[in-house]
């Protein structure tokens, strides 16, 4: 490959006194997809994708460096081209052809190693970063640079990472089984075949194979010719007669003597009943009447009957309430007669809360569906009489009654936010007006302006389409203006009008802060227009019944710096082009029916190629959307191409 070194990248080479060369430090190399010819104008790579900085590169003869690029990462992409950069962002130089170099998937690593040749330049002030990255660590799956273990490692047997050398693995077998292991006994051992041939091997004669033990024909197991069974120690004491009465065993009297009868007797000290369940029964084993105990290690004293039934219990437990078949008992310490509330009334001294239930007052005046709630010391209440209910506040001087049948408006059943204000208010819903019977026909809906007298009026006509009618400068007879009928089509017709057609109808909108410009839009001559008072006689807009769209002053795209957030340079230019999909034909009478050849680029195919100028769903047609194309999207790919062929042609003539 034969790089080309850029303008900026000469001037970084040349010493300011301009007597020499200066080194120069490769620390990063570009990567790119778009074809290009390199050039020494260049500033930036084009079309770059990313940067690596795993890369390295040596001198291997006069004018040849030895370049190896590596990118491990998950990233697909075509590389075309590269650019080697300078510690300081500086372009250095250039690399590019049209087909791709190389192809990555995003599961592989790319690997390139090239010799790119320089002309008229010292390669050996060319230098680059971290030369480690020449060639990849090698792994069981990928090829690459290894370091060789020494003794001590391969000794150790415990890095994953170094080769091992003949001499290391003799190492690594001496520490392990000796110096000169194995030995001629080991080998021979090692080759042998059967059993029977280590066997002999170690000199093992047939008692190898004997079961040992009593009774098998071998005195490996006696003791001076005899075995256990003739000792007398082997059996039980009865069977030799070896007998003890109690005033031989030391301190075995006192012992017992500190022990308690089976019949009465009188404890000196705390005695104690273990197990998961102790207790103390009253009555005859097996008959007893009562208990009392713990309870599994809980902590809990419990008394029952003989039946054991939680029925006829007491428990007790540390820090709860005794209990009387498993309910509280009420004792001075949980329950306090003074704090409850007499049955015959009395007087609450803090508030009362009902949940989750009702508090019925009844009974008012020896009458059972009456009653009455007083509030504080005075004359304030909530009073049922009958079907009615009163409200009082004595203080506030406020007296509210409600009958049967009547209603009270609150913030709950009345919002009025949700009414329209007669002083000028915005509606988010439809206003509909009559008189009381359906369908009833003229009746107006009526507006003024500033104050003055109506000025237009909407109604509803005797055909039931829609009519607006406008009053003089003195509010007299209305005249109607436009019409909305009821047709199938819901036409709008709008009755005079000025425009350019000669009194033809046409929807008129004024620019009141603009010194009354008038648009009128109307139709004529199979064509919806659009016709200006600045430009009489000029229809400004025209849509035809075929499609074709017409402006006499043409299209601007908004395009000013201010306007964008730019990211980069466009990514797309002549290898795009080159691959476009392009047709001749007609389109389909369903979508247009004027019959006329035309070119075109095929949607789906170019959005592979350049997606951001095809919307995917720009376009209805029978009952589906179908992709369309943004023609001014394509305007920046074609001056792309136009410069890359232009950057060519300059190169093929700098070459003769």
């Amino acid at each position: 490959m034969r790089l080309k070194i850029t303008d900026a990248g000469f001037a970084k080479l040349v010493n300011p006194p301009n007597t020499g060369t200066n080194a120069v430090l490769i620390t990063q190399i570009g990567l790119t997809s778009t074809a290009f010819v390199p050039s020494g104008d260049l500033t930036a790579l084009p079309g770059e994708i990313k940067r690596v900085a795993t890369f390295g590169g040596q001198a291997v003869g006069d004018d040849t460096l030895h370049v190896t690029i590596r990118d491990d990462s998950a990233t697909a992409y075509s590389l075309r081209g590269f650019g080697l950069y300078l510690a300081d962002g500086t372009l250095f130089a250039t690399y590019g052809q049209t087909d791709p170099i190389m192809e990555k998937s995003a599961a592989s690593m790319l690997l390139l190693a090239t010799d790119a040749r320089f002309t008229d330049v010292d390669i050996t002030q060319i230098q680059f970063g971290n030369a480690e990255f020449i060639y990849p660590p090698a792994t069981t799956e990928v090829l690459g640079v290894v370091e060789l273990a020494t003794n001590t490692e391969a000794e150790d047997a415990a890095d994953t990472q170094r080769a091992v050398t003949p001499r290391g693995l003799r190492a690594f077998t001496d520490k392990r089984f000796g110096a000169a292991a194995p030995t001629a006994l080991a080998r021979t051992l090692l080759s042998a075949a059967t059993t029977i041939a280590a066997r002999t091997a170690l000199e093992l004669k047939g008692a190898a194979l004997k079961d040992i033990g009593h009774g098998n024909g071998l005195d490996a197991d006696t003791l001076d010719g005899k075995h256990a069974s003739a000792f007398a120690l082997a059996g039980d004491f009865a069977t030799v007669g070896h007998k003890h009465v109690i005033g031989d065993v030391t301190g075995l009297q006192s012992a017992l003597d500190g022990k308690a009868s089976k019949g009465t007797n009188s404890f000196t000290d705390q005695q104690f009943v273990g197990g998961t369940f102790p207790l103390v029964g009253f009555g005859a084993q097996g008959a007893e009447q009562s208990f009392i105990g713990g309870w599994a290690n809980a902590g809990l004293w419990r008394v029952w009957s003989n039946d054991r039934a939680a029925s006829s219990e007491i428990t007790i437990k540390h820090g709860d309430t005794p209990r009387w078949n498993g309910s509280a008992m009420w004792h001075a310490g949980n329950f306090a007669p003074e704090s409850k509330m007499d049955v015959a009334g009395g007087t609450f001294t803090g508030a009362v809360s009902v949940k989750n239930n009702s508090l019925r007052v009844s009974g008012w005046g020896s009458v059972a569906t009456d009653g009455v709630v007083y509030f504080g010391s005075g004359d304030s209440y909530l009073f049922k009489s009958g079907p009615a209910f009163s409200f009082r506040n004595s203080e506030g001087a406020f007296v509210a009654n409600l009958s049967s049948g009547g209603s009270i408006w609150t913030s709950d059943s009345f919002n009025p936010s949700s009414k329209v204000s007669k002083a000028g208010d915005t509606m988010s819903g439809t206003l509909s007006i009559y008189t009381g019977a359906v369908n009833t026909q003229n009746v107006p809906l009526r507006f003024g302006w500033n104050n003055n007298i109506q000025r237009f009026a909407f109604a509803m006509e005797s055909s039931a389409s829609l009519s607006l009618y406008g009053y003089d400068a003195n509010g007299g007879t209305p005249t109607r203006k436009a019409n909305i009928s009821n047709d199938p089509y819901r036409t709008l017709a709008v009755d005079g009008g000025i425009c350019s057609t000669g009194g033809a109808s046409a929807l008129v909108v004024q620019d009141r802060l603009n010194n009354g410009i008038e648009y009128h839009l109307y139709c004529a001559g199979n064509a919806f227009r659009v016709w200006s008072s600045t430009a009489q006689g000029i229809d400004r807009l025209t849509l035809t019944d075929s499609g074709v769209l017409i402006t006499s002053g043409g299209y601007d795209f908004g395009s000013s710096r201010k306007l964008k957030a730019i990211d980069g340079p466009v990514p797309y230019g002549l290898a795009a082009v080159e691959r476009m999909e392009l047709a001749t034909g007609h389109y389909k009478p369903e979508y247009n029916s004027d019959g006329r050849r035309r070119l075109f680029f095929v949607a789906e195919q170019l959005a592979e190629l350049v997606p951001e100028a095809v919307d995917l769903e720009g376009v209805e047609f029978n009952g589906e959307r179908v992709a369309s194309i943004k023609l001014d999207q394509l305007l920046p790919v074609m001056a792309k191409a136009i410069q890359e062929l232009a950057a060519e042609v300059r190169a093929l003539k700098a070459e003769r």
